[in-house]
């Protein structure tokens, strides 16, 4: 496990985005055991130009906002609006663990590409729901303890991808939170429809899934189940597959027969036909040109016994 020393966190460059909203979060160092430290520990009254989140994952104490005081006890959450003066008070009697982060935000001048134009009604409810907060004391918010814990462990382990994972789980904690301030908010926002060329994306795939055994399948039979001309489609099938219409049917027509070839007893003429070739000749020669092996001698190669073509 890497740790992390104290100095090197503010150094840290956490972002998240959600929608054209760009979070930079401050996340600090878990903060614990407080029965051995100083009693120092935020005794002073003091406001943060950003909004402060704090959380107690374990023991006892007070945080005071304004003229306002509140128990602290695990799972308990408060989230300070920025400007506001607050102090937070460890019971150091018992072993305490704490964590806390600090964020701002602000709006990007281009939504990304895949962000669909009907989110907007979302983002103005994140936007409202953070301008109106003050604080918020919320008393319950284990799922919350539970994102946190796990961006520390990433952060310690980093296994492969583990920025992208504190990313995610960075937009999660907080929308999460903004549910906990705001629980009446409901949005009536609709999961966007794929566009025409993600749609038609599958239908080619389901198209060459369902006809590839056809011989004969041409690209005017796909243009015509699209309702594309032949060139239309054409263009499409090359900014999917980098390929002709002719060469992703061989593709899969190979790669089927390569299947059959080494996990069934099917004859090379059956394979043929099963893989859309009415000639078995025709079907050997393409098979060479694709593999470099013929058709016996790959099911050979894939250990299993050679049948002959009738």
């Amino acid at each position: 496990m890497v740790t992390i020393d104290s100095h090197q966190w503010d150094s840290l460059d956490f972002k998240t985005q959600i929608g054209p909203l760009l979070f930079n979060i401050y996340l600090g160092p878990l903060r614990y055991d407080y029965t051995h430290v100083s009693n120092t520990y935020a005794q002073t009254r003091h406001d943060h130009s950003l909004y402060e989140v704090h959380l107690v994952i374990r023991g006892t104490g007070t945080i005071s906002v304004n003229n306002s005081t509140y128990n602290l006890s695990p799972n308990t959450l408060c989230i300070i609006a920025p400007g506001k003066y607050h102090v937070v008070k460890p019971d150091y009697s018992s072993e305490t663990k704490l964590a806390n982060f600090k964020f701002n935000y602000y709006e990007v001048k281009k939504y990304p590409e895949f962000l669909h134009e009907s989110q907007e009604k979302e983002i103005v409810h994140i936007k409202k729901t953070l301008a109106e907060i003050d604080h918020c004391f919320i008393c319950n918010a284990k799922h919350i303890m539970d994102l946190i814990e796990q961006i520390y462990s990433e952060i310690n382990t980093k296994s492969i991808g583990y920025y992208s994972k504190i990313q995610s789980l960075l937009s999660q904690t907080i929308i999460d939170i903004l549910r906990l301030v705001s629980p009446e908010v409901k949005d009536n926002y609709i999961i966007p429809e794929r566009s025409d060329d993600d749609r038609r994306s599958s239908l080619i795939e389901g198209f060459f899934d369902k006809n590839y055994a056809i011989p004969g399948i041409t690209i005017e039979h796909l243009a015509e189940y699209l309702n594309l001309s032949a060139r239309q489609t054409s263009r499409i099938i090359k900014s999917l597959y980098n390929a002709s219409f002719n060469e992703k049917l061989t593709e899969i027509r190979i790669e089927v027969a390569k299947d059959m070839l080494l996990n069934t007893d099917l004859s090379i003429e059956q394979i043929s036909e099963k893989s859309g070739y009415s000639s078995p000749t025709y079907f050997h020669k393409v098979f060479k040109e694709v593999t470099g092996m013929t058709p016996q001698n790959y099911r050979v190669s894939g250990g299993h016994s050679v049948q002959s073509s009738k």
